[in-house]
């Protein structure tokens, strides 16, 4: 996937305040809103690029929304189940396995290798290692 960095045709932070705060440049903030509504872009990974709290970047996607009238922005939320990608490698034997094989890796760079007597027993390992929390998703 290419990476999006979008460039602001002005400075982000006009000013800090004594207390820690920042001032914001009201065109930059504009241009990093409509920014964050093109395909593909990720409101924290655009936030992060940026130096900005993510938070912050969603408080001003919701201010612009209300304030052109645009319908608010939609979060989907892939679940785990079709986030996750584990390689199922079949095993090419010469000799018939009268056990079925599972043999996976998992994108952390686990090893899986299970010998079960019964299918029952492989779909129940596939669906115990399905509920594991998945940090596909935090990855860059």
């Amino acid at each position: 996937m290419e990476e999006n960095h979008f460039g602001l045709s002005c400075t982000l932070i006009v000013k800090r305040l004594r207390n820690g705060r920042c001032q914001y440049d009201p065109r930059a903030k504009r241009e990093l809103v409509e920014a964050s509504f093109q395909p593909g872009v990720s409101v924290a990974k655009l936030a992060y690029q940026h130096t900005l709290n993510a938070n912050l970047l969603r408080k001003w996607i919701v201010q612009y929304q209300r304030k052109s009238g645009a319908a608010p922005m939609k979060v989907t939320r892939v679940p785990a189940l079709l986030s996750a990608f584990i390689p199922v490698v079949t095993v090419n034997t010469a000799t018939p396995v009268t056990m079925p094989t599972l043999r996976a890796r998992l994108p952390n760079g686990i090893d899986i290798d299970a010998n079960c007597t019964t299918r029952d027993e492989i779909l129940s390992l596939l669906e115990m290692l399905c509920q594991l929390p998945c940090s596909a998703l935090t990855r860059d």
